[in-house]
């Protein structure tokens, strides 16, 4: 242990706090004030917490004062799958009882608290059982947890270097936001709304109407769709990233958390794919019709339950745009099947209808390309500084948090790349 570190429980840096979810017989206790949070939301979630999927009411805000958590406190999944992944909020929450928090007091700085219980995730996992069916870590058993830490002062020093870099990934992460909200509302204007082709002619379709000279395409006469294999690989500490249905996202595919395969199940689940930049991967079992875009020539295979499609006559950021489109979500949705597990064919992904342009090679559909192409090409130099910024933040951590690495060494570092 270094000099001036010492041990402690988590209970002895904090108030832990267990989370209670609202009764089904008080549905008046949900509203729209206070964020709800679940071990669901932390895929939502970088570092910090400031909104959920549910809200409580004025009513539940009062019925649940005493599990209410002040902003800054430290928030820890402590059963199921998500188990020992950790965030920060930012306003007042309340949380199920699948979390732990901690309500760090004068000797624990809440973003130090943050990285520390980042570094023992397998440990965490490890206590709770990981290999059993359903993992769990009591409050009891959580607020006997010990950790060394220095003083406040340098424990702030240490969360100050890598708060700015993962202030930095989320700064990128919204402007990338703004960037994909920006290009879905332009096709929302030009594609759905037909914006610039108001003052020609319209005729009818099985879309509704649509502006003269434009015809309805489907999903196979634009792009080709492959699906992937459907059987479980065996996965590797090391090797080659597979992208399974919960790595698709919205926006740029990230490779960061995926599970690996080594050469030889990579070379199995690749035969029918290879990935190059432009593609669009999307989901279509469980969380179905979501999709990602390939900025980028990475080296990954599909997992089972998720789709490529390629663009063959028609631009792939217009393609991209347009199977992310309420338009597009809608037709998916209706064609949904399946109770406890949702699916999507891909006899109906193929079928899916665009209204597009007879001649797409127009100048007016070129503007359009230029601009959400310009908006797509500045999202992925942004994913690409992320990866960036993530592989130092991740090589720091455990250096920075242990005690191994000070920060005075890491300064010069941190000031080249920010």
């Amino acid at each position: 242990m270094p000099e001036n570190w010492k041990t402690y429980r988590l209970e002895d840096l904090g108030t832990v706090v267990t989370g209670k979810t609202p009764s089904s017989k008080h549905p008046e206790h949900f509203g729209d004030h206070l964020p709800f949070v679940t071990p669901t939301d932390f895929s939502d979630y970088h570092k910090n917490v400031s909104f959920a999927s549910r809200y409580l009411s004025t009513e539940g805000i009062k019925h649940f004062k005493s599990k209410i958590l002040p902003p800054g406190s430290v928030l820890v999944t402590c059963i199921g799958s998500q188990m020992g992944k950790v965030v920060v909020n930012k306003t007042e929450v309340l949380t199920n009882q699948q979390l732990n928090s901690i309500i760090p007091n004068k000797n624990a700085d809440s973003d130090f608290l943050y990285y520390k219980l980042c570094s023992i995730h397998e440990q965490l996992r490890t206590m709770a059982g990981a290999g059993s069916t359903m993992p769990m870590l009591n409050k009891s058993d959580f607020g006997k947890i010990e950790i060394e830490i220095p003083e406040i002062e340098e424990q702030k020093s240490i969360a100050s270097i890598l708060s700015a870099l993962d202030d930095r990934i989320e700064l990128n992460l919204q402007m990338n936001k703004t960037l994909e909200e920006m290009a879905m509302a332009l096709y929302k204007h030009w594609f759905v709304d037909f914006g610039p082709f108001q003052d020609g002619e319209f005729v009818d379709s099985e879309l509704g109407e649509i502006p003269k000279g434009w015809e309805v395409k489907t999903l196979k006469d634009i792009g080709k769709v492959i699906d992937s294999l459907h059987k479980t690989p065996k996965y590797s500490d090391s090797g080659y990233p597979m992208v399974r249905v919960k790595d698709v996202k919205t926006g740029f595919l990230d490779l960061s958390n995926t599970l690996k395969v080594n050469e030889e199940v990579f070379n199995e689940f690749s035969k029918k794919y290879r990935p190059k930049k432009g593609d669009i991967i999307m989901t279509r079992v469980g969380t179905y019709g979501i999709s990602s875009f390939v900025g980028n020539n990475h080296k990954f295979c599909l997992g089972q339950n998720t789709i490529v499609v390629i663009s063959k006559n028609i631009d792939s950021c217009f393609l991209y745009t347009a199977l992310n489109s309420s338009q597009i979500k809608k037709q998916i949705e209706e064609q949904v099947t399946g109770s406890t597990q949702k699916t999507i064919s891909l006899k109906s992904i193929r079928e899916l209808k665009f209204a597009l342009p007879i001649d797409f090679q127009n100048d007016n559909m070129e503007k359009f390309v230029t601009q959400v192409t310009c908006w797509y090409n500045q999202g992925s130099l942004l994913c690409e500084e992320n990866q960036t910024l993530t592989k130092l933040r991740d090589t720091l951590l455990p250096k920075l948090i242990s005690g191994e690495v000070r920060v005075k060494d890491v300064e010069k570092t941190l000031s080249e790349v920010l």
